[in-house]
């Protein structure tokens, strides 16, 4: 199932816009879980170079069910996390 969908389904559900555009680095156009979470990843290690000493990054997400299926975006999320230096909580990165 595209992971896209899930991303449109809660936009939807909270009646925001759903299209993302067509631009392919967009993560919210990504088809497959497995690359959001490589790309998601990216993104944070991106992020975390660019802290300054003392700052913190922040992540609220959640788990996501599709078709009966359980995704554990927020679990996958403070594993990526967690690689680059999560102190005290899953989703909290402190530089």
């Amino acid at each position: 199932m595209p992971f896209e969908d899930f991303a449109r389904a809660l936009r939807k559900s909270r009646r925001l816009p759903t299209v993302y555009g067509n631009d392919k680095r967009d993560l919210g156009n990504i088809r497959s879980y497995e690359r959001f979470l490589e790309e998601q990843a990216d993104v944070f290690t991106k992020v975390y170079d660019l802290m300054k000493n003392g700052s913190y990054l922040v992540v609220i997400t959640n788990n996501v069910y599709k078709d009966g299926r359980l995704y554990p975006l927020a679990f996958d999320t403070a594993k990526s996390l967690s690689r680059l230096g999560s102190k005290g909580r899953e989703n909290l990165v402190s530089r």
